[in-house]
């Protein structure tokens, strides 16, 4: 809700040599395959934890390009693990945090007209949020407070601090 996936797409708009990698998509192949194990956020699977790394590598190789990927990881630990997978694999990572609010954060959830169904489960992730906060900007290599610019102004600012 804090608009990262707005704001990668400005980045992308402002600098092409950006290719959009969204981690998602690996819990979603797993959710699809994994019929009959119970989990409720794939994070929690060890094995996105594994794949997301694996899968950024090859995406980077076969596009030839820089890999922009969105997504919040609100558990130092998973954070940590993909860190390293992603370095064991030789890939650089510049960590971008975008900071907002917790009460700007609310508002932007609800007002938030091109995902409207994804609220409640926004929501529920917002007190995770405020406790993850403080290591996830002691970790970020960049913080941008969104909290009153737009995606396009965030994404400018990301771009000026990779040079």
């Amino acid at each position: 809700g804090a608009g990262k996936s707005t704001t990668g797409v400005h980045v992308i708009s402002q600098d092409p040599r950006w290719h959009f990698f969204d981690p998602e998509w690996v819990g979603y192949m797993l959710r699809a395959n994994l019929h009959g194990v119970e989990f409720s956020d794939f994070q929690d699977l060890n094995s996105w934890r594994l794949l997301v790394p694996k899968v950024a590598h090859e995406i980077a190789a076969t596009t030839g390009r820089d890999l922009l990927a969105v997504q919040s990881v609100l558990n130092e630990n998973y954070w940590r693990q993909i860190r390293q997978g992603m370095f064991a694999l030789g890939l650089q990572i510049h960590h971008v945090v975008l900071d907002i609010e917790p009460d700007a954060l609310k508002s932007r959830i609800e007002a938030d007209q091109n995902d409207p169904a994804a609220a409640t489960w926004r929501h529920r992730h917002v007190d995770s949020f405020i406790a993850s906060r403080e290591w996830m900007l002691g970790a970020a290599d960049t913080v941008v407070d969104v909290s009153s610019q737009s995606a396009r102004s965030a994404a400018s600012e990301i771009l000026s601090s990779l040079g």
